[in-house]
């Protein structure tokens, strides 16, 4: 953490000594800051680490689990390409092509049922309350495990299968809705999620409009338990052009 700190503490004095006007994230901050110092440099610096660490890590775990599934269900691979090419063609995938891009949005929520990479949430009891016959006490710490509850078979046939036409209108109105949250949930809940989603699907559909994968493992992924669902040992993929 120190030298995570350190590394944002150097770009924000860089930022702030350099000339000319900026617009991004950082730009926005520190004219927030300003003279009054309505946002402290701790807040500064702990924005720009939730940002560095929540809206990029986060996204390339989603990236790299989901090309794994692809590359071991060419049939789901070969539709989604199919998809890609018949809604956008040979021209780059844009941010207006992705409401075309039904299936597209299947896959990357089944991919994120499997693999959240947010794998768990905490959270704290603010009185007494009684959830499923147990009486939980003000004050408690509850875990809520994303990677049990998303693979829950009271809630989805085959749980632990790849199967992004699942995701029917129908099947999520009967869904429970804390039955699937990899963004969270509440007034907590990840403020990024749109821009996540977005993120996720225009590179992915760039990605599978100009390549093919292979997975060269010989096991399944083992996620381990660490700040994110990180794999046990490097995913390794063949990438081929098409």
């Amino acid at each position: 953490m120190g030298d995570f700190e350190a590394l944002v503490d150097d770009l924000i004095a860089e930022r702030a000594a350099a000339e000319g006007d900026h617009d991004d994230l950082l730009a926005m901050l520190l004219s927030a800051r300003g003279e009054d110092g309505d946002i402290s440099d701790r807040e500064l610096r702990d924005t720009m680490m939730t940002f560095l660490f929540a809206g990029h890590e986060t996204t390339s775990l989603a990236l790299t689990y989901t090309c794994y599934l692809l590359a071991t269900h060419p049939d789901v691979a070969d539709r989604l390409r199919a998809e890609v090419d018949e809604v956008v063609g040979e021209d780059p995938v844009d941010v207006l092509d992705l409401p075309a891009l039904s299936f597209l949005d299947r896959v990357v929520t089944e991919s994120m049922r499997l693999y959240p990479p947010a794998f768990i949430l905490f959270r704290k009891a603010r009185e007494d309350v009684t959830l499923g016959g147990y009486t939980i006490p003000e004050g408690t710490k509850l875990t809520l495990p994303l990677f049990r509850i998303h693979r829950d078979d009271r809630w989805y046939d085959d749980p632990d299968s790849f199967r992004p036409d699942r995701w029917t209108d129908d099947f999520e109105d009967f869904l429970p809705e804390y039955a699937y949250f990899p963004f969270g949930g509440g007034p907590r809940h990840c403020i990024g999620m749109r821009f996540a989603r977005m993120e996720l699907k225009l590179v992915l559909a760039t990605l599978v409009q100009r390549c093919r994968f292979e997975y060269l493992g010989e096991e399944p992924p083992q996620p381990r338990m660490g700040a994110t669902y990180q794999p046990d040992r490097p995913m390794e993929l063949r990438v081929e052009k098409r």
